[in-house]
C-alpha cells in the first residue's frame, strides 16, 4: 500500500507530539504560562480580558498562577520528582482567586484558545488540579492542530509532501505540543491554504456558495487568531475564472471582499480591546517589571509613521530580516525550551536540502500555473511584511530603526506559502517516489528528535 503524506504526517506528529507533551516540563515553551492563563480565563466564559488599577489580565485561582510559576526554573536548575508530586497534589481552589497580569496574551481573541478552554472546562468538571489542567489543555491544543494539518494535507491537491515536512519542523512540533496559541493559528493557516488550492485545482466541481463560504469562514477565524495572516484571504484569486463562472471584475470584487472581511474581523476585535491596551509607561509600576512590555512604544503613532513613509519602513524590514537571518532561521527550525536549546545547524541544512529535493521530485496530480505560483509567493511575502508591521508597531519604541522581538516560528505560514509556490511536476502512474519519500521523512524526523529529546532530557532532568 502506498504511504500517503497525510498518514506519514499523522504517524510522526502523533508520536513526537504526545511524547513532547509529557517530556517538556510545564512553562518551558516560550510564553506558555501566559497562554495557559488566557485559556483558563476563556474556559470560564470570560472572552474579554479585565483591566484593574492600570493592569491587564483577569481574576484567576491563585493555583493557576503558582503552578506554572513553580516550573519557571533557572538555567542551572532541574525539574525534580518532588516538584511534580507537590504540584500534582495542589488543589485548584477556585475560591482563592486573585488578579493575574498577562497583558501579552490577554488581548488575543478567544479563537486560538478554544481547544485549551474546552480541555480545561472538562478537567474542572472532573475535579482536576492546576497541573492536570495544564497537561489537559496541552493535549486538546495539540490534537486540534494535528486534526487541522492532517485535513490540510489530505485536501491539498498539490504539495502534499511539502506540507507534511513543514508540519514536522522540530520547532513547530515543539510549540504546538504546548499551550501556545500558535497551534490553532498555524493549523488554520495550513487548512486555509490547502482549501483555496483545492478550490482552484482539485478534480471536482466547485460548489460555489458552500465552498466559498467555508473559505471565508477559515480566513475570518485565521484573522481573529493573528491579523498578519490576512493576506491568505487573497488566495481566492487562485480559482480560475472558468471554475467561478465570473467576469474578471467580479472576481476582483470577490477577492477584495475576502480581504476586507479578513481585515474587518481583525479590526473589530482590536477595537474591542484597544481601550485595554496599556504600554509600559501606562502600566502600574508595581507590576510591570517582569512583564513583556517595552519602554517608548506608541502603537498608533508608529502606524502613522509607517503610512507616511512606507519606503522607509520597507527598508527597515529588509535590513532587519537580513541582520536577524541567522537567529530567525535557528528559531524557525529548532530552538527548544526558552530558545536556549539548539538542534545543531547541520540538521537544519539537511532539512532544507530535503525540502528542496521534495519540491523538485514530489509527484502531483495537478501543478500550479505560473500565475498561481506568483500569487502564492506574493501572499507569502505579504504575510512577512504584515508580521513585521505588527511587531514594529506593537514592540519597537517609537521611531526605531530595527525590528526586534520577532521569532522565527512566527513565519511558518509564510514559509508554507513560499514553498507551495515552488515549481512542481505531474505524477507518473508508475512513480515510486511516495514510498521513498515516506522513508526519508520518517528517517529525518527520527534523527531530529533523537537529538531533540536528548537536549530536553539533559537540560531538565539529568545532572
Amino acid at each position: 500500500m502506498m504511504a500517503s503524506p497525510q498518514h506519514v504526517f499523522l504517524f510522526c506528529a502523533s508520536l513526537v507530539g504526545l511524547a513532547l507533551i509529557v517530556v517538556t516540563p510545564p512553562s518551558q515553551v516560550p510564553d506558555e504560562p501566559n497562554h495557559f492563563q488566557r485559556a483558563y480565563q476563556v474556559s470560564t466564559g470570560q472572552l474579554l480580558p479585565e483591566t484593574v488599577d492600570r493592569r491587564v489580565g483577569g481574576v484567576l485561582p491563585h493555583s493557576i498562577l503558582m503552578t506554572p510559576a513553580r516550573f519557571l526554573i533557572g538555567r542551572d536548575e532541574k525539574v525534580t520528582a518532588a516538584l511534580f508530586r507537590a504540584e500534582w497534589a495542589r488543589a485548584l481552589e477556585p475560591e482563592r482567586s486573585q488578579f493575574v497580569d498577562f497583558p501579552g496574551s490577554a488581548l488575543y481573541s478567544p479563537v486560538p484558545y478554544l481547544p485549551h478552554a474546552a480541555g480545561i472546562a472538562l478537567g474542572r468538571m472532573v475535579g482536576f488540579g492546576p497541573l492536570a489542567l495544564f497537561y489537559t489543555a496541552r493535549l486538546f491544543n495539540f490534537l486540534t492542530w494535528l486534526t487541522l494539518v492532517y485535513l490540510a494535507i489530505r485536501l491539498a491537491p498539490t504539495a502534499k509532501w511539502l506540507m507534511c515536512l513543514l508540519g514536522l519542523v522540530p520547532m513547530h512540533l515543539f510549540v504546538v505540543a504546548s499551550n501556545s496559541a500558535d497551534a490553532v493559528t498555524n493549523g488554520l493557516a495550513f487548512l486555509s491554504v490547502a482549501w483555496f488550492m483545492r478550490l482552484a485545482w482539485a478534480d471536482r466541481p466547485l460548489r460555489h456558495w458552500r465552498d466559498l463560504g467555508m473559505g471565508l469562514l477559515l480566513v475570518i477565524l485565521l484573522s481573529l487568531c493573528k491579523g498578519a495572516f490576512g493576506p491568505i484571504a487573497g488566495l481566492v484569486l487562485l480559482i480560475p475564472p472558468q471554475r467561478l463562472g465570473l467576469a474578471w471584475w467580479a472576481r476582483v470584487l470577490l477577492a477584495l471582499g475576502f480581504l476586507v472581511t479578513s481585515v474587518a474581523a481583525f479590526w473589530l476585535w482590536s477595537e474591542q480591546v484597544r481601550p485595554m491596551h496599556l504600554g509600559y509607561e501606562q502600566y502600574n509600576p508595581k507590576y510591570r517589571a517582569h512583564l513583556p512590555l517595552n519602554r517608548g512604544v506608541d502603537t498608533e503613532r508608529q502606524m502613522v509613521g509607517v503610512i507616511k513613509n512606507p519606503v522607509g519602513y520597507l527598508k527597515i524590514v529588509a535590513v532587519s530580516l537580513y541582520n536577524d537571518r541567522h537567529p530567525l532561521s535557528r528559531q524557525f527550525y529548532g530552538n527548544l525550551g526558552w530558545l536556549e536549546l539548539q538542534i545543531p545547524p547541520t540538521y537544519l541544512y539537511a532539512y532544507v536540502a530535503l525540502l528542496v529535493w521534495v519540491a523538485a521530485v514530489e509527484p502531483n496530480r495537478v501543478v500550479p500555473t505560473r500565475q498561481g505560483r506568483c500569487l502564492l509567493a506574493g501572499a507569502g511575502l505579504a504575510v512577512i511584511v504584515a508580521i513585521a508591521f505588527l511587531m514594529y508597531c506593537a514592540w519597537v519604541p517609537l521611531g526605531g530603526t530595527a525590528i526586534s522581538g520577532w521569532q522565527g516560528r512566527y513565519f511558518m505560514p509564510a514559509a508554507l506559502l513560499l514553498w507551495c509556490a515552488a515549481p512542481a511536476r505531474i505524477a507518473d502512474p508508475r512513480d515510486r517516489w511516495h514510498r521513498r519519500l515516506a522513508i526519508l521523512v520518517v528517517l529525518m524526523v527520527c534523527l531530529n528528535w533523537i537529538e531533540g529529546f536528548r537536549l530536553l532530557v539533559e537540560r531538565y532532568y539529568l545532572g
